[in-house]
């Protein structure tokens, strides 16, 4: 693996995330360390990994936004009373 190679795995990873998410849709991979072979980070991908950071902490975000958003909506309707009361069965099939 190269470090171009982990930088486009992060990418692509971060394009299926940022584009499920607004539809509910997350489905995220945990992301990994580079492997130790790849050494240190070269110069002329700093730009990329920062903007892939940036990137990240705007989706971690965003999730614990959805997160919360839905505690809150779950709670709610926990709060609400039922529509009607369950109707009582008005006949009884003896023969079942």
């Amino acid at each position: 693996m190269t470090w171009p190679a982990f930088l486009a795995d992060i990418e692509q990873r971060l394009d299926l995330a940022e584009t499920g998410l607004p539809f509910g849709i997350v489905d995220v991979a945990p992301f990994v360390a580079p492997p130790a072979e790849l050494g240190d980070l070269p110069i002329e991908y700093r730009e990329w990994a920062a903007a892939l950071l940036q990137r990240t902490n705007a989706l971690q975000a965003e999730l614990a936004r959805s997160a919360a958003e839905v505690g809150r909506q779950l709670a709610a309707s926990r709060r609400q009373p039922p529509v009607a009361a369950p109707l009582r069965p008005a006949f009884f099939d003896a023969s079942v």
